[in-house]
């Protein structure tokens, strides 16, 4: 539109009481781009239905929109783009229940006077009452990592601190039990007996990785596995025939694997599924294994090996296995309590840390040798006691005596008894030649006893039969000379 002029400002607008007018509505503008007034100075309400370009105050951090002291607010507050605020609170005119700043270059929330509730779903049941206190009525996802510097991840009672999209492992505390504090950590399983609920403690190589050790179990086990994990695991193991040797045609694949370590086989064709030990490694790609894994050919052998581990379930105790008698270099704390089985021994033996030092128990039906059998009670046996021929074993300690069965000669079987003085007392003597005098003569022969001493150290009980012929009834043995 043209620029008007006129001599009075009459001419141009209308003037009705209080109000000056312009001829038409919403058409005439009060200054333009280029010249514009300088101040203008209002007293109560301006109406405005749109603001073209900045609208600034005239100074910084000086002037509100609106007041609080009546209060005038205004009512809502529309923005399309980017509000920057130094702070941001939020309540009514008495008090302000949230503010948003930030402090020392780190954006804050706080919720003031109580704590800050996301959601309306519920209240406090943990005694929140601080401005740092966060609490969240619906469900809260942590797409990375939660991490909690100082104090503690609580829950309330029979609230559940679940894992897995559904919710597969749970730890939870309840006081349903009146007599225990009980504690409960859950795993579901399938129905099918797959995927038995298993806690494992390990090293980091445990993490993330297919055990290859439980296929189907069924009942919950607790585990911990050693520091190298799975030493091996292949599913292309295979045997000529039926045999205790593993093969692979993967070179190096049981380079780590040494005797005693276990060995757990699921698959394979004519492989026998089971539990085994390394009982030797002929290299890496061949180990020998306490049994027969196969009873015949075998192609494509799903197998793992680990070094060794321990379970514990309703079942019982699983405990780690050794290649012979352990010692305190199996274990890295040399110290009483530890239980280990030696499988690899011709009876297997399981061993106990006792005393500072490593003790076995005879296991059923075995006969180990032991270096020494104390006891401080009767010996009860339902079966016979087996003596071998040995050479004379000296005397024992102070109020001990030996009995031992030695080679009288003649390969007759002597059973003696040695004192602690080193008397040797051959208390019965084999007798089995056919020609004996002892066999020969009839009941009531009368014979001549007759005590002899053959040298410095023998005494003989002699009986004489009628013929001359002699029978040593009882033999005694001195370690010195005594006449």
């Amino acid at each position: 539109m043209d620029a008007i002029h006129t001599d009075t400002i009459e001419e141009l607008l209308t003037i009705s009481g209080f109000n000056i007018l312009p001829p038409s509505d919403n058409i005439w503008s009060l200054g333009s781009a280029d010249k514009s007034f300088r101040d203008l100075h209002v007293e109560n309400i301006v109406y405005m239905t749109s603001v073209a370009g900045n609208w600034n105050p005239s100074a910084d951090d000086t002037y509100d929109l609106g007041e609080n002291s009546t209060p005038l607010e205004w009512k809502d507050l529309y923005l399309d783009g980017i509000a920057y605020i130094d702070e941001l609170r939020g309540g009514d005119s008495d008090t302000i229940y949230v503010r948003a700043l930030t402090v020392a270059s780190i954006p804050t929330l706080y919720g003031v006077g109580a704590y800050l509730r996301i959601g309306d779903a519920g209240t406090t049941g943990m005694s929140l009452n601080s401005e740092d206190d966060l609490m969240v009525t619906g469900d809260f996802e942590v797409y990375t990592l939660l991490m909690v510097g100082s104090s503690t991840v609580k829950l309330l009672d029979l609230k559940e601190l679940a894992f897995g999209g559904g919710n597969d492992f749970k730890t939870m505390y309840s006081t349903d039990d009146a007599d225990a504090r009980f504690a409960s950590t859950i795993c579901d399983k399938t129905a099918d007996g797959n995927n038995v609920p298993v806690w494992a403690y390990g090293d980091e190589t445990i993490r993330r990785v297919d055990l290859g050790l439980f296929d189907g179990v069924t009942q919950p086990l607790l585990t911990t596995i050693e520091k190298d994990g799975k030493v091996a695991g292949i599913s292309n193991a295979t045997s000529s025939g039926a045999d205790t040797t593993i093969t692979t045609a993967t070179g190096g694949t049981f380079n780590s694997v040494a005797p005693g370590d276990r060995v757990r086989v699921t698959a394979g064709t004519n492989a026998t599924a089971g539990w085994y030990v390394v009982d030797a490694k002929t290299d890496g790609e061949n180990i020998v294994v306490d049994r027969n894994w196969c009873t015949g050919a075998v192609s494509g052998g799903t197998i793992v090996v680990y070094h060794s581990f321990t379970m514990l379930s309703a079942d019982g105790l699983f405990t780690r296995v050794t290649d012979g008698a352990p010692t305190d270099s199996s274990v890295e704390i040399d110290a009483d309590g530890w239980l280990i089985c030696d499988v690899i021994s011709e009876t297997g033996l399981l061993y106990a840390r006792m005393q500072d030092a490593w003790r076995h128990f005879t296991p059923d039906g075995g006969s180990p040798t032991f270096a020494g059998l104390t006891l401080s009670g009767v010996l009860d046996t339902t079966s016979y006691h087996e003596f071998t021929e040995m050479a004379a074993p000296g005397q024992g300690a102070a109020n001990t005596a030996r009995i031992y069965a030695f080679e009288g000669g003649g390969a007759l079987t002597d059973l003696c008894a040695v004192f602690q003085d080193g008397t040797i007392d051959v208390f019965a003597q084999e007798a089995t030649e056919p020609n004996s005098p002892i066999f020969e003569f009839p009941d009531n022969t009368q014979l001549v006893l007759t005590m002899r001493k053959p040298d410095r150290k023998t005494i003989q009980f002699v009986a004489t039969f009628p013929d001359g012929r002699d029978f040593v009834m009882r033999e005694l043995r001195y370690p010195v000379e005594k006449w």
